[in-house]
């Protein structure tokens, strides 16, 4: 009698049914491969029916569970394929993974070049052929690719191993980055950081140069920070030199919190290098590899996580969240981390911490991070609502909620500046800034900048927002000059990108014939200022020394302007001298932010807008330059 079909209370039935015999008697698995004791290891052949100590070489590789029962797991037994497991003498560490990682990936490019060569010289190849057989002898297994590859290797690629130059100290070093980068990330144990180092020296001949990979990138940024208070010299810190290809190969092919701390403290000292990759290229894969791993959420202890490592992640999240913005802010791009939903706690203090004899020390670098993480979070939001916001949406807000956007953002800033100033005290250290009334002003003005500086959003601009352009550009250049003069003064991109954007907001300002009430003298000396801070860019610097050379060009032309007349009506008349000076700093702004910078459209077309403004008679409201009016009626209105 045929069964009825399955109804909604029922269910098929499945039956596993035992292999089919085949002719001659044996079974279908018998036609599977199995392995002899030879080949499965002589520690775990004698182990039939036990459990192996590592998952399977199939199991590994797919990334599944292996259930490593002896002699085959059950996966590659329903696979019907072969099942290897690994020996203990087959495991390799991590250090010799990365190592052979980057090997692989140089032997990718040689391959690549000598492909590239063979289809352009074929004699060459043959040749080059003839001669490396000649010198290795003749070889039985010569056909064998991976063999051949592999012996290329090992002759012209020798273990990455990272050693620093011979001035390097590498416990003063990592002092000096503890002293000045950790205030504001103090995602590392410097305690522990420190127990190791003295740990790995001990014992080692004095001039044993080679470090772990921590390490090197902190004496990295230490020589940076020794080479700004005058400690060191550019020909020292020339000899520092930081492979960016291998760490940040090694830290994306391993993603865990310590490679990425690792990546972090590569990406920090991008900022301080010129000659190396983009520090806003490395926020990005930073800002990812966090968001990938999970740092942008809570961890608990319920993860299988110690509180140690739980608050090591919130502090590490931060630390990548300031950097973040501080770059994006600088660079005039978005951020990495655009991530609404981040419920991470603010760092604090361990139980550790708390019960060291260290405990003040502790509690005020925290409260000095938390005060930077609240500015990086007000520039983030600044740089996004104001910058790089819709353009449609932002016609669709009226003068008046702008206004009130402008003056709500000037109100946490200034409450942030009065919480920073609570915190400040009178610092002794010459590395340590972090925390001074000078620094809070820089940031302070900085924010300012930002804020007022031209964009989408403020869709028309009056005299009085240009006046509080101006002197916010004018406190920030005295309060930056105070601590250059005190060795406090950070010499990198962030600092450089600043200063040529200033160079655009003055002529800015200058076009609009905003400037009839400043005095001469006024204004040569913030352009002074501007040169003075360049002038202390060292050669290493080649986009400080172009925008230098801008910089003095303004600077003769205030000089030379005839002064019998309003002062910017004069400059005015030499527009086509004003507009080359902008052409040649918007230049240097391309290739120091890249063409997709909201700094790079600032200014152009500046100089029509500005005299037609001028010529219009119009007081008050001025075109910004790179905004025009729709040819829409209605948005006309608008």
């Amino acid at each position: 009698m045929p069964k009825s079909p399955p109804t909604a209370e029922g269910s098929y039935i499945r039956f596993r049914l035992a292999p089919a015999a085949h002719k001659g008697g044996l079974e279908a698995s018998a036609k599977r491969p199995r392995l002899d004791s030879g080949e499965q290891g002589g520690e775990q052949a004698g182990e039939q029916g036990g459990r192996a100590g590592l998952a399977c070489y199939r199991c590994r590789q797919r990334k599944k569970k292996c259930c490593r029962s002896l002699p085959e797991c059950s996966a590659c037994v329903a696979r019907g394929v072969r099942c290897v497991f690994p020996s203990k003498s087959d495991s390799i560490s991590t250090s010799e993974a990365m190592e052979l990682k980057s090997q692989i990936e140089w032997l990718s490019q040689h391959v690549s070049v000598v492909d590239g060569s063979q289809m352009l010289s074929p004699t060459a190849t043959a040749t080059s052929a003839a001669s490396t057989t000649m010198a290795e002898g003749p070889n039985p297994e010569s056909d064998d690719a991976g063999a051949a590859l592999q012996s290329h290797v090992d002759r012209h690629q020798p273990k990455t191993k990272l050693r620093l130059p011979a001035w390097a100290e590498r416990r003063h070093l990592v002092e000096a980055y503890f002293r000045h980068v950790h205030k504001a990330y103090p995602f590392l144990d410097r305690q522990q950081v420190l127990e190791d180092l003295d740990r790995s020296t001990r014992g080692l001949p004095s001039d044993t140069n080679e470090v772990s990979p921590l390490v090197y990138v902190l004496c990295a940024i230490g020589s940076a920070t020794l080479h700004r208070i005058g400690k060191l010299s550019d020909e020292a810190l020339a000899t520092m030199t930081v492979p960016y290809k291998y760490f940040v190969n090694s830290c994306l092919a391993e993603p865990n919190v310590e490679s990425t701390g690792i990546l972090m403290l590569v990406t920090i000292y991008s900022v301080f290098d010129p000659d190396g990759i983009s520090p806003w290229l490395l926020t990005g894969l930073l800002g990812r590899q966090a968001i990938a791993l999970g740092l942008s959420r809570r961890s608990s202890t319920e993860h299988g996580l110690t509180l140690q490592e739980v608050e090591t992640r919130h502090r590490l999240f931060w630390s990548i969240y300031a950097l973040d913005r501080e770059i994006a802010a600088s660079f005039g791009l978005p951020v990495a981390i655009n991530d609404e939903n981040v419920n991470v706690p603010l760092p604090s203090v361990t139980i550790d911490e708390y019960a060291s004899p260290s405990r003040v020390r502790h509690s005020r670098i925290l409260q000095v991070c938390r005060n930077a993480i609240a500015l990086r979070e007000l520039e983030g939001k600044i740089l996004q609502q104001v910058h790089l916001s819709n353009p449609i949406s932002s016609i669709n807000v009226g003068n008046a909620d702008r206004q009130g956007v402008i003056d709500r953002f000037k109100s946490n800033l200034d409450d942030w500046y009065a919480n920073g100033c609570l915190l400040s005290q009178l610092e002794d250290d010459e590395i340590s800034f972090h925390d001074t009334i000078p620094w809070l002003n820089v940031r302070y003005h900085g924010l300012l900048i930002l804020l007022h500086c031209p964009s989408r959003f403020n869709t028309y601009y009056s005299r009085d927002q240009l006046s509080h352009l101006y002197q916010s550009i004018q406190k920030y250049l005295q309060c930056s000059a105070v601590l250059l003069r005190q060795g406090h003064l950070m010499l990198h991109h962030s600092t450089l990108n600043r200063i040529l954007v200033i160079c655009l907001l003055l002529i800015f300002c200058l076009q609009q014939g905003h400037l009839d009430r400043v005095r001469e003298h006024d204004l040569n000396g913030d352009v002074t200022l501007g040169i003075e801070i360049l002038e202390a860019f060292s050669n290493r610097w080649p986009l400080a020394k172009r925008s230098l050379g801008v910089f003095r060009a303004l600077h003769n032309l205030l000089v030379t302007t005839p002064t019998d007349g309003p002062h910017t009506a004069s400059i005015l008349a030499n527009q086509e001298t004003l507009r080359g000076i902008q052409i040649d700093a918007l230049a240097i702004v391309q290739d120091a932010m890249g063409p997709s910078s909201l700094f790079h459209n600032l200014g152009e077309e500046s100089i029509a807008s500005g005299f037609q403004a001028q010529a219009s008679g119009r007081a008050g409201k001025v075109r910004i330059p790179f905004e025009r009016l729709p040819d829409n009626p209605v948005l006309r209105e608008v």
